[in-house]
């Protein structure tokens, strides 16, 4: 073949050559791309810990926290301990705080007022109601309600005066009962009410 027909040739075939040049390239650009992916991959898988990171140490069954040592400290008879005043008495003792004795409240609340002054934990709330209740200014009420002329609206209030001083006058007549389970102080006090109590 002459030097004419093959460089007619060569240039005949060399945009085909220069074609599958292309798809090569971009073929080889996937691969890369691809290869690049993986390498990427292996890296990070090598840095990774090759064991499972270690679980938190465990805290020994013997430990105690602060709180539970605090509450360890404080003893027993502290954390249990009742309160100052007895459940009963409570609503004897708002009274007494508010000094809001009246006829109503002592008919309803009388028969605890004496049952408290048997026992140790309830006698002052009992003490303090008496005193309250026999001071002058409840007692002249008393005897002044006693001494009014009966209509519709005062025969209620009336029957409640006398029941009070039923109860009060049954009080001086159990005396002994009560004073024999006081202390020193607590019969000098119960005396001056007794006394009082039987001026109405």
């Amino acid at each position: 073949m002459s030097r004419v027909s093959k460089a007619s040739e060569s240039s005949r075939s060399a945009p085909m050559n220069m074609k599958n040049l292309l798809d090569l390239m971009k073929n080889s650009h996937k691969d890369v791309v691809e290869a690049s992916k993986k390498h990427v991959i292996r890296h990070m898988s090598s840095q990774a810990p090759s064991s499972p990171a270690a679980p938190a140490p465990s805290v020994p069954s013997n430990s105690v926290s602060a709180t539970t040592k605090q509450l360890v400290s404080i003893p027993l008879a502290t954390i249990f301990e009742p309160t100052d005043i007895d459940p009963l008495m409570i609503p004897i003792a708002d009274i007494n705080s508010s000094r809001s004795w009246d006829l109503t409240k002592l008919t309803i609340h009388f028969a605890v007022i004496k049952a408290g002054l048997l026992e140790e934990h309830r006698r002052a709330v009992s003490l303090a109601a008496l005193e309250l209740i026999t001071a002058s200014k409840f007692v002249q009420k008393l005897t002044a309600i006693l001494k009014e002329v009966p209509d519709i609206g005062g025969d209620e209030r009336q029957e409640n005066a006398r029941k009070c001083v039923e109860n009060l006058r049954e009080l001086c007549n159990e005396s002994e009962k009560y004073k024999e389970k006081m202390n020193g102080q607590e019969q000098k006090q119960f005396k001056k009410l007794i006394k009082r109590i039987k001026s109405i």
